[in-house]
């Protein structure tokens, strides 16, 4: 798993498996759209159609919020 210079974890970056477990042991709960600046909950359906190399994942919502990403409208409000 390769964290980039910000401290995410870029989707391109990890491997399925790896990104499973970390999911299930809680390591990452929430996932981001690099380009829009947008994060949300792992199951929501405006997260889930976006391009994967614009995906990143974060272990909690003040990670994301630090790095300026903005809560999703659909899942977070």
């Amino acid at each position: 798993m390769m964290l980039n210079l910000e401290g995410m974890i870029r989707h391109d970056d990890i491997n399925p498996a790896e990104l499973r477990k970390q999911i299930r042991q809680k390591k990452i709960t929430f996932g981001g759209n690099v380009k829009l600046k947008i994060f949300g909950k792992l199951n929501c359906k405006s997260g889930k159609r976006m391009f994967k190399q614009n995906r990143v994942f974060f272990c909690s919502e003040e990670e994301a919020l630090e790095r300026n990403f903005r809560p999703c409208g659909h899942c977070l409000i």
